[in-house]
């Protein structure tokens, strides 16, 4: 984050609107996503200077905060300022200690999943989730909702079986084989690679550094980075990266995700003040697309990215819905310009989005009632 002020109100706009109405929601989600990015900045290092806002600028980003996973992150940024005292900062103190009372639950519960497997012989892979909460200053900051498990292909039989063993779990979990995303890092290597290490005081098996920060840079990429907190781990990831971290093996495989990896560590050097000097340039674009960041605090300035709302239309899409009901399914799952890139193989270059943007929604579309009508029509035939 340069300086205290806006950046040039003139930035790209997504959709090319031409309305003023959409544009002038567009600027708002503009500049509630770039305070945001101000408050969260450099939230790891004390000596980090509050962002100068007017009153009106801090409720309303305090207000988007608490209605974000990084609620907890915002409090304890402000928490030593004249901010903390404001009204709206409240429910971001209360989330704060509703996921510390959390943290020490979630603990218990890692512990028991963590037992059934060693059980069962299964050889699990922690990432994201506590992996990553357990780089803030203090775990709690951090929240998560399951766990994230990488398990070799054989061995998914024994982990369901060893997690049928916990009927009394509260914490989601999910096993995966491979990859949920585009990447040329098979996940039965990064299973191979890694290693033990100590989080809340349990032995867990979790992946290299460089795996763990490909892992969450194609992840915040995939998902179209529409929660702050996903740029807050990888901002801190690159705050706390080890003296023996190997660049080279990082940056090994596909020019296409690469680049996609690049564009995600300049901005988090960008939008919240991750350490440059810590990243080599070869491992950063020097220059990000002009659209990119002002996407990203669109999006953040909007609240859930459609990755978070399911398929267009989960349970009922049908050409009999009216135009308005299925125009307002379409805007609400409209994919952003970092997540159409990302669907359709593109890199992050100068190229117009809105072209990736249409032809992405609209292949969503089109598969949603694919599936939908293929059933009807074999039922019909039978």
């Amino acid at each position: 984050m340069r300086g205290g002020q806006y950046p040039s109100r003139q930035w790209p706009r997504a959709g090319g609107e031409t309305d003023p109405g959409a544009a002038e929601v567009t600027t708002r989600h503009y500049e509630v996503g770039y305070r945001q990015a101000a408050l969260l900045a450099g939230f790891w290092d004390e000596r980090t200077p509050a962002p100068v806002l007017s009153t009106t600028e801090v409720e309303n980003t305090l207000a988007a905060l608490a209605a974000s996973a990084a609620a907890a992150v915002a409090w304890w940024r402000i928490r030593k300022t004249e901010l903390a005292g404001l009204e709206t900062a409240q429910p971001l103190r209360q989330t704060y200690r509703l996921q510390a009372l959390r943290a020490a639950f979630n603990q218990q519960q890692l512990a028991a999943i963590l037992g059934a497997f060693e059980r069962h012989a299964v050889p699990a892979v922690l990432v994201k989730g506590p992996v990553v909460a357990a780089l803030y200053p203090e775990i709690g900051l951090r929240p998560y909702g399951d766990l994230d498990f990488y398990v070799p292909a054989a061995c998914a039989p024994r982990a369901w079986d060893a997690l049928a063993e916990l009927p009394d779990r509260r914490l989601g979990v999910e096993i995966k084989t491979a990859h949920s995303f585009p990447s040329d890092q098979p996940a039965a290597e990064m299973i191979q690679r890694a290693r033990c290490e100590t989080i809340s005081g349990l032995p867990v098996l979790v992946p290299t550094p460089e795996d763990h920060l490909r892992l969450l840079c194609l992840h915040f990429v995939c998902h179209g980075g529409w929660r702050p907190l996903w740029l807050c781990d990888i901002a801190l990831f690159l705050a706390r990266l080890p003296d023996s971290f190997d660049w080279d093996n990082f940056l090994c495989g596909n020019p296409l995700h690469l680049g996609w990896i690049r564009a995600t560590l300049r901005l988090a050097c960008e939008v919240l003040g991750a350490p440059e000097a810590v990243v080599p340039e070869r491992a950063r674009l020097v220059t990000l697309p002009s659209w990119l960041i002002p996407a990203l605090y669109r999006q953040w300035g909007s609240g859930t990215g459609q990755s978070a709302l399911g398929p267009l239309e989960r349970d009922s899409f049908s050409l009999r819905r009216t135009p308005r009901a299925l125009a307002a399914e379409l805007r609400d799952r409209w994919s952003n310009p970092i997540q159409a890139s990302v669907a359709l193989g593109v890199p992050f270059n100068d190229l117009p989005r809105l072209p990736f943007q249409a032809a992405d929604t609209l292949r969503r579309a089109a598969n949603r009632f694919a599936a939908r009508s293929g059933p009807t029509a074999k039922s019909g035939s039978a």
